[in-house]
């Protein structure tokens, strides 16, 4: 293996590991030492990659990202309708949640709540996610629209709060109790509500 390649390969090992010391403990609840532990690294090791621990929690929130895309996206492309593509979101990411990708929850959704007035950075960071959530939902609705799959008074960006708040209540209460029922809920709540009130 080349040391370029060995070094890509220490740096993936490290955002894995502090992904799962950050989704169980919380940014502020790991230090370095824990995510040189984790990794049988040195902090100098460690450091050789990454400025600090907010740069590696730079790193996991893109690669959390990518990973929570991947898994949600395949399930939206799998329908043509508007309102099916907003329903196979709630299921892609209730099977999110079934795989335990993060072994202390969705790590977005925790950072999300312990970034709120700490760090601005991560805060701003984690904001442009959850924007991207909603302009996905919004640009849904919208094509969906154009296609008269969608009631042209339906507002979407209302309806892209309501979505990704039932789904962070989902995600919370899943947290909590380790119930997928919660997103089976949602699911039925929105099959009811999207064929009342949003399809054409």
């Amino acid at each position: 293996m080349s040391i370029t390649k060995k070094g890509e390969r220490s740096r993936e090992i490290i955002v894995d590991r502090a992904a799962q010391l950050f989704s169980r403990k919380g940014f502020c609840g790991t230090s370095m030492e824990d995510i040189a532990e984790a990794v049988s690294l040195t902090k100098g090791a460690i450091y050789s990659h990454f400025d600090s621990k907010e740069d590696i929690c730079y790193a996991v929130l893109e690669k959390a990202g990518r990973m929570i895309q991947g898994k949600v996206s395949p399930y939206v492309r799998s329908q043509s309708n508007a309102c099916d593509q907003l329903l196979a979101m709630i299921q892609g990411y209730r099977s999110y949640a079934e795989d335990r990708v993060f072994e202390g929850g969705c790590i977005i959704l925790n950072l999300a709540v312990e970034m709120d007035d700490i760090n601005e950075g991560l805060r701003n960071d984690l904001a442009a996610r959850i924007m991207g959530w909603r302009r996905w939902i919004m640009r849904i609705v919208e094509e969906g629209k154009g296609r008269k799959e969608v009631r042209d008074d339906v507002d979407s960006d209302q309806l892209a709060t309501l979505i990704i708040s039932s789904l962070q209540g989902a995600m919370i209460q899943f947290k909590m109790f380790s119930d997928l029922k919660f997103y089976d809920q949602t699911y039925e709540f929105f099959q009811r509500y999207l064929d009342l009130e949003v399809r054409a």
